[in-house]
C-alpha cells in the first residue's frame, strides 16, 4: 500500500521523510485517503497540532461519509474535535 513507507517514522525520528511519503502517496493516487489519515495521525503524534487538524480535515473532506471508512471517519472526527479544543 502506498502509505506504508511512512509508518514507524515517529519511532525512528524520520518524521519529515514519512510526511513526504504520505504526500507522494496522495499525489500518485489522490483518492487514497489513508495517506491523509496517516499524515494527520503522525503530525498529531509529534505535536504539530495545527497541521494535524488541517490534515484530519483534509481526510474527512476526501472520504465524506463513505461507509467503508466508517471507523476511520469516527476516529478522525474524535481527533479533530480534541485538537480544536486545545
Amino acid at each position: 500500500m502506498p502509505h506504508q513507507p511512512g509508518h514507524g517514522a515517529d519511532e525512528t525520528g524520520a518524521v519529515d521523510d514519512a510526511l513526504a511519503s504520505f504526500e507522494r502517496a496522495s499525489d500518485v493516487y489522490p483518492p487514497f485517503a489513508m495517506s491523509l489519515y496517516d499524515k494527520a495521525w503522525l503530525l498529531e503524534q509529534v505535536g504539530r497540532d495545527a497541521e494535524a487538524a488541517e490534515a484530519w480535515e483534509a481526510y474527512l473532506e476526501t472520504v465524506g461519509n463513505a461507509e467503508q471508512e466508517a471507523t476511520s471517519v469516527c476516529t478522525a472526527r474524535e481527533h479533530l474535535s480534541r485538537l480544536r479544543c486545545l
